[in-house]
């Protein structure tokens, strides 16, 4: 917050002029809710399944699921802030080099160089998160055992745990999969996809609740597994035809 200030002062100490905002992009406002909503539409299935339990208010834990979950999330750390460093110093470059080149009427032989830049950095990048992660969720699949001794759990929080580790592993390439998407201004795609993985991820995990607890986490990691392969392949789509969507998205002069 102190370095929001320090970055955007102002004379206001609150205003409303964000909103106009949501009026503009009302995609990117449903994109980040249904997102955000479908990461804990598995926890609200098992909180509210046999499995759960209330605290005697309006929150609910299922400790046999939440716990190994919330570990799983923990090994993604190092490929989301590995892929933030790369956004911000190496991709960003080239995406603004591009644009730049479309806004500045270059010829459509630099265009399309910059956008193999481009598309060659992304998969650089993409290829040392998925390197650097692979190893952590590969060591921390193995340590499985050992954590769950230490924190006391049981032989169903570490098969949790394991299938959660590849599941979060999936889940942080869905996740720089939709910033990308947004940095192209494929709003609508993402919403789609985000939209997918909350049915997905429901509906999944709410049938691994009920063919048995060795099953329990499985319906996370299909949901992730299957939005992914989708939002890969329609990325791929996208980028193929990316400087056509961009110069047919400009407004009539």
């Amino acid at each position: 917050s102190i370095r929001l200030i320090v970055e955007f002062p102002s004379d206001r100490g609150f205003s409303l002029d964000f909103l106009g905002y949501l009026r503009d992009y009302p995609t990117l406002l449903a994109a980040g809710f249904i997102y955000n909503l479908a990461i804990w539409s598995d926890k609200f299935v098992f909180w509210f399944s046999g499995y759960g339990e209330s605290n005697g208010s309006f929150l609910y834990t299922c400790f046999i699921y939440d716990a190994p979950i919330f570990i799983a999330y923990l090994t993604v750390i190092p490929s989301l802030a590995l892929f933030l460093l790369l956004v911000e110093t190496s991709f960003y470059r080239h995406y603004r080099s591009y644009y730049g080149s479309i806004a500045g009427k270059s010829g459509l032989e630099s265009i399309m160089s910059q956008k193999e830049s481009m598309m060659t950095n992304i998969r650089r990048n993409l290829g040392y998160v998925i390197t650097v992660q692979g190893l952590v969720t590969l060591l921390s699949i193995f340590a499985t055992p050992f954590v769950v001794k230490y924190l006391n759990m049981n032989w169903i929080s570490m098969s949790i745990m394991r299938i959660g580790i590849l599941g979060a592993f999936l889940h942080s390439l869905f996740l720089i999969l939709n910033v990308f998407l947004f940095y192209f201004e494929f709003r609508r795609e993402a919403l789609l996809l985000n939209l997918l993985f909350l049915v997905l991820n429901i509906s999944l995990s709410y049938f691994s609740l009920h063919i048995g607890e060795f099953y329990f986490g499985y319906g996370y990691f299909a949901a992730c597994f299957l939005s992914l392969f989708t939002g890969v392949f329609v990325f791929c789509f996208k980028m193929n035809n990316l400087e056509y969507k961009t110069f047919m998205l400009q407004p009539k002069p």
